[in-house]
């Protein structure tokens, strides 16, 4: 699978290659992408882009957030993009979220308004059950009652041929 970004989109101000592993906080201004492993926080205005190889244990505080590879971690921001290739485990805040097919999404999403005030939905958005929680299934209501009367035993019919054997 080849992933690339738009030119424009291509001029990093920060970059974390594969085999690269830090703990910490980030703060950055720009565009900054991570293919390495990152334990810790980040926060930015700006764009951060998790490559396909990247395993994130972070709280992300972001203007928007695209993800390829791997989150752990609540992400708070005006656009999430989890791509085909994303997995998210942990709660998403965002205006504008988008969940592309293959892509794995475990948590809450919650809708920020225009302001970036951050205020839960009126519906809460439940991809499937957790460990937690229990699928609720509507009962099925009680067919009616139907009187079943006992049948009459069935006598067999006997026909009589004139000369006593059938032809």
């Amino acid at each position: 699978m080849k992933w690339r970004l738009s030119p424009a989109a291509e001029k990093f101000n920060g970059f974390l290659d594969h085999g690269t592993s830090v703990t910490g906080e980030l703060k950055f201004e720009g565009t900054f992408r991570i293919d390495g492993e990152f334990h810790g926080s980040i926060t930015t205005s700006d764009l951060l882009v998790i490559g396909p190889r990247a395993a994130v244990h972070a709280d992300i505080k972001a203007g928007e957030v695209k993800v390829y590879g791997s989150v752990s971690g609540n992400i708070q921001s005006n656009r999430v993009e989890i791509g085909s290739t994303g997995q998210v485990r942990g709660d998403v805040r965002a205006a504008h979220l988008t969940v592309e097919e293959g892509a794995v999404f475990e948590g809450r999403s919650l809708a920020a308004n225009s302001q970036s005030e951050l205020e839960p939905a009126s519906e809460e958005t439940v991809l499937g059950p957790t460990r937690q929680e229990k699928l609720i299934v509507p009962e099925r209501p009680a067919p009616p009652e139907r009187i079943i009367e006992p049948e009459k035993p069935i006598q067999p019919l006997r026909k009589r041929w004139p000369d006593g054997f059938p032809p």
